[in-house]
């Protein structure tokens, strides 16, 4: 049975909820999202990047989404991380939970993923684990090739026979590809003119990439 998820990194900081221009910001992501409910009838979002790295955002921007998508979806914003989930069509096996650390390094025992485990309702096949990923590159969290290899491999590790790992994983298809040792199991669903980052890896789930426009936050990532 097909389902639809949308995976988005949308780069908000809380300057955003609180700065002259917060009407506008807030319905350009209206726009977005209910773009992926109603044009492409997503059954989960996926938003990464909702603030800064363990911290997020305040509680109007959880607020903020319960407005946009209504009372058929929950919403769990974590981390700087957060997920839309449809009630009608989608059963939550596990909550979303936050999970990690990525990599053993002391220094980067921050890093973390957010994750849940779906079935969709009225199907047979077996659940899926679901992750949400964004591994900030900076002055203050550097990802070095070597945290990089850890945080693809804790998914390799952790991830279960069927599983989408979405997110902004701020790697080349190709630094994924060998993080991941290219391992067979996985498959890569991106857009050929895909911006840095905006890869869905899938294991054991026949899954393919659709272009959707968006302009919520800037011009660094595409949903």
């Amino acid at each position: 049975m097909a389902f639809v998820l949308a995976s988005y990194c949308i780069g908000w900081q809380t300057s955003l909820l609180h700065s002259r221009r917060s009407q506008r910001h807030e319905q350009n992501l209206t726009n977005d999202i209910r773009q992926a409910i109603g044009r492409f009838d997503a059954d989960i979002i996926l938003l990464s990047e909702c603030g800064t790295i363990n911290e997020g955002l305040p509680p109007e921007f959880e607020a903020m989404l319960h407005r946009i998508v209504g009372p058929e979806f929950d919403v769990t914003h974590q981390g700087h991380y957060t997920a839309i989930v449809r009630r009608a069509t989608v059963q939550v096996v596990e909550a979303p939970s936050l999970k990690g650390p990525l990599s053993p390094l002391p220094a980067h025992f921050c890093r973390l993923a957010q994750h849940l485990k779906v079935q969709i309702k009225d199907s047979a096949e077996m659940p899926i684990d679901v992750w949400n990923c964004h591994p900030p590159s900076s002055r203050v969290h550097p990802l070095t090739a070597r945290v990089r290899q850890h945080i693809l491999q804790y998914f390799a590790i952790n991830s279960g026979p069927r599983a989408l790992i979405a997110g902004d994983l701020n790697s080349s298809l190709y630094s994924v590809d060998a993080g991941l040792g290219g391992d067979p199991s996985f498959h890569y669903c991106y857009q050929h003119a895909n911006l840095h980052g905006d890869i869905v890896i899938s294991r054991g789930v026949n899954a393919h990439s659709v272009p959707c426009d968006v302009n919520s936050a800037s011009d660094a990532h595409r949903m």
